[in-house]
C-alpha cells in the first residue's frame, strides 16, 4: 500500500506563555496539531519580528530565553539555549491554532497560540508575523513575578478532550454555545491589564456577556430580570459542576446576596460609574476578586454547555 501523502503545513504558531513542558515531545494536542519546541530557524524567525518592535521586542525575548527573578529587584536570570521556552503549535488545518487556543481557555492551562505565527510561502522564507502588545506583561500573561505554567498528560487530555467536545457541537443547534465560547476566547487579552484600568472594566462587562449570553433570554415583566435569572440558573447548575464555584473567595455572604452585589458592581460600572468596595460592594472585596471569580465562572460554565449543551438550551430559554 502506498503511503498517505502528509498533509501540508498551515500555521506554525509561537506560544505566548510561560511554559514549562514535562512530557516527551512532539506531542499531539488536537487532530492535525501538534505541540514541539521551536526549531533553530523558527527561533530566529520570531527574535527578527520582537526586534522590530524596539524595547517591547527585546523584554518579549527576555522572557522567552529567561527565568524571571526570585524576588523584585534581581534581573531575569539567562538560560542555556537548549532550555529556552520557544515553544510552537504546527498545524495541518486552517482554523488549528484557533481550537486549540479555544479549546485551552476552558482549562487551567490557557494556551495563547494564535497571536504570532510563521507565515509559509516556501520552507526557504520564513517570516512571522502577529501583533506585538505595547505591554510584553500583557502578551505574556504575567504578573507580578511570574512562574512557568506546567504542561503536563493531564492538562494536554484535557485540552484535547475539550478540543473533541468542542468539535461535536452541533453546527446549528448549538450554535449560540459555539458563539459563546468564541466570545469567551475573544476576551484573552483584556484580561492582563493593570487593575482599575478601562480595559479590565471592559473585560469585566464581557465575562458578564459571556455568562448572560449562555443562560439568560430577554427578561420579560414580572421577576425575570438578568440578576433573578443568573441567581436562579447558577444555584442549579453549580450542583452540576465538575467542581462548585468557590464563593469563599468574597466575604461571608449566600451566593444569592452575592450575585445581588455583582449586578450592581456591573450596573456601575457599565453607566460609568465606579465600584464601591469600602460601601455596599464591599462584600466582592476588590476588583481583582471580582475578575478572578467571574473567570472561573465563565469557564465552568462553558465547560459544562460543552458537556450537556441541549440541557444549557433549554434552560437559557426557561
Amino acid at each position: 500500500m502506498a503511503n498517505e501523502e502528509k498533509a501540508a503545513i498551515q500555521g506554525i504558531g509561537l506560544v505566548l506563555n510561560f511554559v514549562d513542558v514535562t512530557v516527551t515531545l512532539p506531542v499531539e494536542v488536537l487532530p492535525g496539531c501538534i505541540f514541539r519546541r521551536a526549531t533553530d530557524g523558527e527561533v530566529e524567525s520570531f527574535k527578527r519580528f520582537f526586534l522590530c518592535h524596539g524595547d517591547r521586542g527585546r523584554r518579549a525575548i527576555t522572557m522567552l530565553q529567561s527565568d524571571p527573578p526570585q524576588s523584585y529587584g534581581q534581573n531575569w536570570q539567562p538560560l542555556d539555549r537548549r532550555q529556552w521556552r520557544y515553544w510552537v503549535i504546527e498545524t495541518t488545518r486552517g482554523n488549528g491554532l484557533m481550537e486549540v487556543g479555544m479549546a485551552s481557555h476552558l482549562t487551567h492551562v490557557e494556551l495563547r497560540c494564535d497571536r504570532f505565527f510563521i507565515n509559509l510561502p516556501t520552507p526557504e522564507r520564513m517570516e512571522a508575523a502577529g501583533q506585538l502588545s505595547g505591554n510584553p506583561l500583557c502578551v505574556f500573561s504575567l504578573f507580578g513575578l511570574p512562574q512557568p505554567l506546567r504542561l503536563d498528560k493531564a492538562v494536554l487530555e484535557d485540552i484535547r478532550q475539550t478540543g473533541e467536545s468542542l468539535a461535536k457541537l452541533d453546527t446549528e443547534r448549538h450554535k449560540p454555545i459555539r458563539a459563546t465560547i468564541e466570545m469567551n476566547y475573544s476576551l484573552a487579552d483584556m484580561g492582563f491589564f493593570d487593575q482599575g484600568s478601562g480595559e479590565v472594566r471592559l473585560f469585566v462587562l464581557g465575562l458578564f456577556g459571556v455568562i448572560e449570553s449562555l443562560i439568560t433570554h430577554s427578561p420579560k415583566a414580572g421577576h425575570d430580570s438578568l440578576t433573578h435569572q443568573i441567581k436562579t440558573k447558577m444555584n442549579l447548575l453549580n450542583r452540576r459542576f465538575d467542581e462548585p464555584l468557590d464563593y469563599s473567595c468574597f466575604d461571608d455572604g449566600p451566593p444569592d446576596t452575592l450575585w445581588s452585589r455583582l449586578y450592581s458592581y456591573r450596573s456601575a460600572i457599565a453607566h460609568g460609574g465606579q465600584a464601591d468596595f469600602g460601601g455596599k460592594h464591599q462584600v466582592l472585596k476588590d476588583e481583582r476578586t471580582v475578575t478572578t471569580f467571574l473567570r472561573y465562572t465563565a469557564k465552568a460554565l462553558l465547560r459544562y454547555a460543552l458537556r450537556e449543551p441541549d440541557l444549557v438550551l433549554d434552560l437559557r430559554a426557561c
